[in-house]
């Protein structure tokens, strides 16, 4: 029964109320501006489903931002303090700046493994098709780990504009360290129509990558593969990690990151957002989401689509192993009820012999949804 929730919320990330929690499925978590945790994503993968919490508090001069990512045992853990030293004070625009500071970890297992030039690594000969891994200890690294801080200044505040500028920096315990500097513009038209965008420009050093828990960390946090042994009909196992692949990589210089945002009425809600490193050609990263609720009376339709490794445009919309979409239409008989058919294109977990996780596989389903929502 628990499988058919999907997630229970109350509030909505950053509105005006203080509180907000999510439990279950997290979808587009982030903290901050999203130099170290952006759009993660904890359920790619519908058979491997994991319920986690998203859990902020802003009472004006402080608050906090948290994210953990599965209840049943200790993975992503993430926590964003801020405060407003000058909140509360007679100085427009001033009494609005906020300073955060934003740590991050993985502690599940093998999570840390690393090799000493970042490359995949042998763990064991398997014989008789039986997956073995290395003693304790071999092939481990350290906790995958992130620290970061950031700044946010409001240049112009009125009821139709808002417009902030922003410092956010970040390092990987072992690696190296990035930082962005953007700005964020939100247009408010008679409280009818909200606009808003972001343009940031990423500086990354070698060691590192932005956004290092995103929609897909869970798909390569941990691969493992099989292979032949030459020498006889056993195989080893060969594995690597998103850890060892950021310790290892050279900085393929800088790169620019935009995201645009409308809501009319609360009625039809769009996202777009697409990152490209200027060096690097499969640097691509794309994520488009769009709400329509009731713009037709009772009728709801909703999605979200994410493509990374992007190496060209014409490969923006082609469902492979680097896509994840999900579309939902519904019918609302009464206002607190939705009853709809949710297509998603999402991955199943690929397990070994003792029922492991070994890799991921793209998977499409189709599926029955119902959905309660209450306002108070």
């Amino acid at each position: 029964m628990l499988n058919a929730i999907r997630y229970v919320r109350y509030g909505q990330k950053r509105d005006s109320r203080a509180l907000y929690l999510r439990l279950g499925r997290l979808d587009e978590a982030r903290l901050g501006y999203g130099q170290i945790l952006y759009l993660y994503n904890n359920s790619p993968a519908y058979d491997n489903r994991k319920r986690g919490v998203e859990f902020d508090l802003d009472l004006g001069a402080v608050g906090f931002e948290s994210v953990y990512s599965n209840l049943a045992r200790p993975e992503i853990v993430g926590l964003r303090g801020y405060v407003r030293p000058l909140h509360g004070r007679p100085l427009p625009l001033l009494n609005r700046i906020e300073i955060g500071a934003t740590a991050a970890a993985d502690f599940g297992t093998r999570a840390g493994y690393t090799a000493p030039d970042g490359q995949p690594f042998d763990l064991g000969v398997l014989p008789e098709n039986r997956i073995y891994f290395a003693t304790p200890g071999a092939g481990q690294g350290q906790t995958p780990a992130l620290f970061g801080a950031d700044i946010g200044l409001p240049i112009l505040r009125n009821p139709l504009t808002d417009l902030t500028v922003y410092l956010d920096g970040a390092t990987i315990r072992g690696g190296g360290s990035g930082a962005a500097a953007g700005a964020q513009l939100q247009l408010r038209g008679l409280g009818l129509v909200h606009l808003g965008a972001r343009l940031e420009h990423r500086i990354l050093g070698d060691g590192y990558r932005p956004s290092y828990f995103d929609a897909f960390y869970e798909l390569d946090r941990v691969q493992e593969i099989a292979r032949p042994k030459d020498s006889d009909s056993s195989q080893v196992v060969t594995i690597q990690t998103r850890y060892s692949q950021t310790l290892a990589a050279t900085s393929t210089g800088n790169g620019v990151y935009g995201e645009l945002r409308g809501d009319v009425v609360q009625k039809l809600s769009v996202i777009g957002s697409y990152q490209r490193l200027y060096r690097d050609p499969k640097s691509g990263w794309l994520h488009v989401g769009a709400d329509l609720n009731e713009v037709v009376p009772k009728i709801v339709l909703r999605g979200t689509y994410d493509k990374w490794r992007i190496a060209n445009e014409r490969d923006l919309f082609t469902l492979d192993d680097r896509s994840i979409a999900r579309g939902e239409l519904g019918y609302k008989p009464i206002p607190y009820l939705t009853l709809s058919i949710l297509a998603e294109w999402t991955f199943m977990p690929i397990r070994d012999l003792n029922d492991r996780i070994v890799g991921y596989t793209p998977q499409k389903r189709i599926e029955p949804k119902f959905a309660f929502g209450f306002a108070f």
